[in-house]
């Protein structure tokens, strides 16, 4: 079976990726040339901002924990190089339930994300449980902005991972970013969103 398939479009490349490790690479050369990476998270927290903890958890769910190191050198890569990108992420309230690993793994990778959010180039925005269904809901996706050459999508899909230029793809990435920025909370509520959450969850641990 092939693991990738590049469908040529008259404008740009679209590629289909099986294999998830080589769609990690493809992510992570794309993540190293740009200039901002915005992510939309439904039901788990963005691998890039994942502890170890949590990150095995989830790797372990789907048999994959062997890839743990690549994880975490995406990680280092994409948010504490010298010249990292702005990177944004809009995180479905969910995925501040959702209990990766169990409620310590869960308080634990909170609390991360709080120091996190202190980097200059790190933005949180969470999207509450109280707003109407959204544009957009229906797929994680990433849009990433290069220092030069055009922009990609990349969305992860249940089989695939796809990589879009095509500027259909972007423009409807892009608009629904528009909508997201206007219905999620802002960046300090964020936090305080995440803090309270976390607070619930070392209070449910000690018991």
């Amino acid at each position: 079976m092939r693991r990738h398939q590049t469908i040529h479009h008259r404008y740009r490349p679209t590629t289909r990726v099986q294999d998830q490790s080589l769609a990690r690479q493809i992510l992570s050369r794309l993540e190293n040339s740009a200039t901002a990476v915005t992510t939309l998270a439904q039901s788990v927290i963005p691998e890039p901002l994942r502890t170890e903890d949590y990150a095995r958890a989830e790797l372990l769910v789907h048999h994959r924990e062997r890839e743990l190191p690549d994880v975490l050198a995406r990680q280092c890569r994409l948010l504490t190089r010298p010249g990292a990108p702005a990177y944004t992420a809009y995180l479905d309230e969910s995925t501040l339930w959702r209990k990766v690993g169990g409620t310590r793994i869960l308080a634990d990778q909170l609390a991360h994300l709080i120091e996190l959010s202190a980097l200059p180039t790190i933005t949180l925005r969470v999207l509450p449980f109280r707003i109407d269904p959204y544009t957009g809901m229906r797929c994680p996706f990433t849009l990433l902005e290069p220092r030069s050459g055009p922009p990609s999508t990349c969305v992860p899909l249940l089989l695939e991972t796809l990589f879009s230029e095509l500027p259909k793809d972007i423009h409807e990435a892009r608009d629904t970013l528009a909508v997201l920025a206007d219905r999620a909370l802002s960046p300090a509520d964020s936090l305080d969103l995440i803090a309270g959450r976390r607070a619930a969850l070392t209070a449910a641990e000690l018991g």
